[in-house]
């Protein structure tokens, strides 16, 4: 990731992120590569659940590292779980890695699978008392939902029809008009 390029998108310091800050996140002597740039796969944040299951995670300790660097953002807005999420940056020098350490098409199978389990259990509560909640906890995790789909698109028709033929509820009470698009794309 070029210096250049992280200052022009953050011309006017709203996100501080360093050389030194990237290299102490390339170089850490806490974090293996592995499990550091596997959290890349996360497009629109993670639970610490979420990172358990796809990065192995069983530390919440090797979060918090990333936290106090600045790498890793902690998100309390939502009313479920604690979110994380990183910087753009980071997160696009962390996906770059993990590429060339060929680790990515495991690491998006297990994300994939990730929200195949989540769709299963919406399945049991989908006209239950507990759908409208289900259906915010998927408005929050769309940009990963829309990540698993775009893979699945490539790797496993199978998943990806079953997804996208489980967000139509979905896709139809926030107004995002996907649900033909997807099936069409995969």
């Amino acid at each position: 990731v070029a210096w250049k390029e992280i200052h022009d998108q953050h011309p006017f310091g709203i996100l501080e992120v360093s050389r030194v800050g990237l290299a102490e996140f390339g170089h850490s002597p806490i974090l293996s590569d592995y499990l550091r740039n596997t959290f890349s796969v996360f497009a629109g944040g993670w639970t610490f659940q979420a990172a358990q299951v796809v990065c192995e995670c069983e530390n919440l300790q090797m979060i918090s590292v990333l936290v106090k660097k600045s790498l890793i953002v902690v998100d309390q807005k939502s009313r479920h779980e604690t979110r994380y999420h990183f910087h753009n940056m980071v997160r696009k020098y962390a996906s770059e890695k993990l590429r060339e350490a060929g680790e990515e098409e495991a690491i998006r199978d297990r994300h994939l699978e990730y929200f195949l389990e989540v769709f299963r259990k919406f399945d049991l509560t989908l006209r239950g008392v507990d759908q409208f909640l289900w259906l915010e906890r998927l408005f929050v995790e769309r940009d990963n939902i829309r990540a698993a789909l775009q893979w699945a698109a490539k790797t496993n028709v199978m998943a990806g029809l079953y997804l996208s033929g489980r967000l139509r509820t979905f896709w139809e009470n926030y107004g995002l008009p996907e649900d033909k698009r997807w099936l069409l794309m995969i």
